[in-house]
């Protein structure tokens, strides 16, 4: 994961690369959630990226994400492991901890 990725990574294996970063909205509107989650990811021991996704995914039966699953069990700083549900934004971490909201 290079410190520049911005994508949309789709339930249905699609990715998109995304070229300006995201508002919190912008987010909301492209992964079709209400409320977002953020994930801390890490590269090379350190806090690179956050994957933002639908805070109710698993309540709203959502599709499992097989790729964001991937990087969330490669990359996660969390210690809990699960599968991911929904589309998802993978963004540089600076990015998203300014988008989110107050």
């Amino acid at each position: 994961m290079s410190d520049a990725t911005r994508k949309l990574l789709r339930t249905d294996g699609t990715q998109q690369e995304l070229s300006a970063p995201c508002t919190t909205s912008s987010l909301r509107e492209l992964i079709h959630a209400e409320s977002i989650e953020f994930i801390p990811l890490r590269n090379l021991g350190r806090l690179s990226h956050v994957m933002a996704t639908d805070r109710q995914g698993y309540h709203k039966h959502l599709p499992v994400n097989v790729e964001a699953t991937r990087y969330y069990l490669t990359h996660s700083m969390r210690t809990a492991r699960h599968k991911i549900r929904g589309d998802v934004v993978i963004a540089p971490a600076t990015e998203l901890r300014e988008a989110e909201p107050a």
